[in-house]
């Protein structure tokens, strides 16, 4: 990512962090300790005391590119957003539920656990390009988003969508897939 995109990148996130949240977390006293910047994989093992406690939790619920395939858990997307967000006041706990080669279906199913469990303030939802390169119809990844998207409703969870978009004109299954999520962001009023 060049580094002025990459800037408004992390400044955008931060904002919609802060807002969903209820504002960056101030440390009670001077000297006080923000929590790690550390990130932490959801699962059913996982309990809310391993978590730090203090400023908003975030799960980015995602594939390979939120998992950080290949990468050190402190490289992974989370973690670097997750020391973004505290460079600009925002204490927030962002958890990696990216699991590489998942698709919107396999989101859907782990929602309880890698979502719910972790009783997140907002929801980074960033799924869909393995259902692309998979073959997936686009009618059915748009049905699993949407399910997620519900759920997380009905937690009263907001929800930043990162979708797909169109590379070349002229092709059907890459414009469908494209399609998805601006409509899903204006549905569910999810920022995309």
């Amino acid at each position: 990512m060049r580094p002025l995109l990459r800037f408004w990148f992390f400044a955008a996130l931060a904002a919609v962090v802060a807002s969903a949240c209820g504002g960056g977390s101030e440390p009670d006293a001077p000297g006080a300790v923000v929590p790690p910047t550390d990130t932490t994989r959801v699962d059913a093992a996982s309990t809310e005391s391993e978590q730090p406690k203090g400023g908003p939790v975030v799960v980015m619920l995602g594939d390979s590119l939120v998992a950080g395939f290949n990468l050190p858990l402190d490289e992974a997307l989370p973690a670097q957003i997750e020391a973004r967000l505290a460079e600009a006041g925002v204490a927030a706990n962002v958890i990696n539920a990216g699991v590489s080669g998942d698709t919107t279906a396999g989101g859907l199913a782990r929602y309880e656990f890698s979502v719910r469990a972790a009783e997140p303030d907002l929801l980074v939802l960033a799924l869909g390009a393995n259902d692309f390169l998979g073959g997936v119809d686009a009618a059915r990844a748009r049905e699993n988003l949407t399910a997620i998207l519900r759920l997380a409703a009905d937690d009263d969870v907001p929800v930043v969508l990162f979708g797909l978009g169109a590379r070349s004109e002229g092709a059907p299954r890459e414009a469908a897939y494209a399609q998805i999520y601006p409509a899903l962001a204006e549905t569910f009023d999810a920022p995309l």
